[in-house]
């Protein structure tokens, strides 16, 4: 086997784990979401001749995106820092950001380490940023509303 065979199928392993450990809890979150929105909106709105994709878009999606962005938060800081993935695939491929920077702080490099602290800090803080954004425009949404 050519190093190019065993990274590709390593790469897919990682994408095979992640599948595996992050769907189960992006579901959960999503059908938490879709069981919120009442079948009086989808029927009202099929009532009018909105077909599937209209519903779909302009009723469903607009209803759930919080609690989808919610999800998709919480899956990019579980594998930003995941340390699982890379060990359950193998010790040494592949690298991701948190197992890069063990092994380069281990290896004494701590200026390469400090900046991929500084990029991992950078990413979180636009997954939290998209985490709060989200959350206070629901809010506001909810402010608005009439009671």
């Amino acid at each position: 086997m050519d190093s190019v065979n065993i990274i590709d199928k390593l790469t897919k392993g990682v994408i095979i784990i992640n599948v595996v450990f992050n769907i189960p809890f992006a579901t959960m979150i999503i059908v938490a979401a879709l069981s919120g929105i009442s079948e009086s909106i989808v029927e009202s709105a099929r009532a009018v001749g909105a077909g599937r994709f209209r519903v779909f878009f302009q009723m469903v999606l607009p209803l759930s995106f919080k609690d989808v962005m919610i999800a998709m938060v919480f899956i990019f800081m579980s594998n930003i820092s995941s340390f699982t993935t890379p060990y359950l695939i193998g010790r040494n491929h592949p690298l991701l950001l948190g197992v890069y920077l063990r092994k380069t702080f281990a290896n004494r490099e701590y200026n390469l380490a400090a900046a991929i602290s500084v990029v991992i800090f950078l990413f979180s803080s636009i997954s939290a940023f998209v985490y709060l954004y989200t959350n206070l425009k629901e809010k506001d949404w909810e402010a608005r509303a009439p009671q």
